[in-house]
């Protein structure tokens, strides 16, 4: 069976009625040596006499659809005629399993382009070679940022020190930035953006130490009753 032999009668085939059915089930007994049902399991298979299919075969020959080679092929003495479908894809198919149809599109605009798209053998003939246009593939966006681990080797960025004088006075660099590294690597913390979630651990270090100053009792100078 040629699987691909009848997807291209299927798709291209300009046969009607029973020439198509004729031919489809030629497509189906067709392997890599060709194809040799006899006249009568054709007749049978497209509910037609033999007779017809007799003329269906020079008809689809006709069409340029169907190659006949005479008492050819066979088991033993008994010899039938070997078919091979001949159909090849248009200029406008994009030559794939699949039979889509193509537009001609030009990248430089030239005058006068063509596809280029190459006729398709359905027939498995010696010596032919398939030629598919394979689609071009579009890069795969990255839709989203994955999250990850804190790295070993990370610290605070410039940007980031240069809050220290103006967002986060009450605070330690150093102090803040070990107990920031040491409490999220001893979560297992994943996050898309790592100066982001240092930024956020700061401005709570900072409100939680503007807290605890005002809680802190006033000092007496001397001299006050």
């Amino acid at each position: 069976m040629s699987i691909e032999a009848m997807v291209g009668v299927l798709n291209h085939s300009k046969a009607q009625g029973a020439a198509h059915i004729v031919l489809l089930n030629i497509a189906n007994h067709q392997g890599e040596q060709g194809a040799w049902p006899s006249i009568p399991t054709l007749a049978r298979l497209a509910k037609v006499s033999d007779r017809r299919v007799q003329q269906i075969l020079n008809e689809l020959v006709e069409m340029g659809e169907l190659k006949i080679e005479s008492r050819a092929a066979g088991y033993g003495s008994v010899k039938t005629n070997r078919y091979w479908v001949t159909l090849v894809c248009p200029a406008n198919c994009d030559g794939t399993f699949a039979h889509r149809e193509t537009k001609p599109v030009s990248l430089g605009g030239e005058v006068g382009f063509t596809d280029g798209v190459k006729s398709v053998s359905l027939g498995g003939e010696v010596g032919f070679t398939q030629t598919n246009i394979e689609p071009i593939k579009e890069p795969i966006k990255e839709s989203v940022k994955q999250k990850h681990l804190l790295d070993e080797n990370w610290k605070p960025g410039e940007k980031l020190l240069a809050m220290f004088a103006t967002k986060w006075p009450l605070l330690d660099v150093a102090e803040q930035t070990e107990a920031f590294k040491l409490y999220h690597r001893g979560k297992g913390s994943r996050f898309v953006e790592w100066d982001l979630a240092y930024q956020s651990w700061m401005n709570k270090a900072q409100k939680w130490a503007a807290e605890k100053q005002a809680l802190q009792p006033i000092r007496k100078i001397d001299g006050d009753f």
